[in-house]
């Protein structure tokens, strides 16, 4: 899981017990990484919850609307995600941020991987002979 450091602004919230600032910053961590790959957001939830003692972070879920993995027969799609989000901002709750994770998963998952994989073939200074040996014996 990756590691979390507060930035000033969360520590500020964080001393005030300033919720609402600290929901919203932790919120905007999800567009980051949408399909949850890194940890951040699991880790900065943690950091709040259980270093900083402040487990009144998370409202009770109050069931309106209802959550998008609930419903069946839907191929989840970019705004199902952002809506998702922007009900998370509205009801703060651990059902919330379940919902968002599976959209995010499946509407982002291979996007972002393909494209982290992508930056780190531009990055990668190997020869084309290393690359292609690497690639033949599943290294890469």
């Amino acid at each position: 899981m990756a590691t979390y450091v507060p930035n000033e602004k969360v520590r500020k919230c964080i001393e005030e017990k300033d919720l609402t600032s600290l929901r919203e910053y932790i919120g905007t961590i999800i567009y980051t990484d949408r399909a949850f790959l890194h940890g951040e957001f699991e880790a900065a939830i943690k950091y709040i919850t259980e270093d900083c003692y402040l487990v009144e972070l998370f409202e009770p879920f109050n069931g309106y609307p209802p959550l998008k993995s609930k419903i069946t027969n839907i191929a989840f799609s970019k705004t199902d995600f952002t809506e998702a989000v922007y009900e998370l901002k509205n009801n703060f709750c651990r059902e919330r941020i379940e919902d968002i994770k599976m959209i995010g998963r499946i509407v982002y998952g291979e996007i972002q991987r393909e494209a982290e994989q992508e930056e780190k073939n531009k990055n990668d200074t190997r020869s084309p002979i290393m690359k292609f040996k690497d690639k033949l014996l599943g290294k890469q």
